[in-house]
């Protein structure tokens, strides 16, 4: 058994310990949070680009070698 002295100074530690882990944690959820709501700013503008792109071919009177581009994002949600 070890002393009460080492024992306390191991139990701080130990709770300091798990209050990093979960600092660490709630960064790691903050993280994703701004990715997931950048990704979703990205989308937006990206539908936009696309749509005026697909105008533009409609009045050259060309092929739109991006039609369906936004439809492959749907299957990675």
């Amino acid at each position: 058994m070890m002393d009460e002295e080492r024992k306390q100074r191991y139990e701080v530690m130990l709770s300091e310990t798990q209050e990093i882990i979960q600092s660490i944690e709630q960064t790691m959820e903050d993280v994703i949070a701004e990715a997931k709501r950048k990704v979703e700013e990205l989308n937006v503008e990206k539908d936009i680009q696309l749509n005026i792109y697909g105008n533009y071919c409609k009045l050259l009177g060309v092929e739109n070698k991006l039609a369906g581009e936004d439809d492959d994002d749907e299957d990675d949600e």
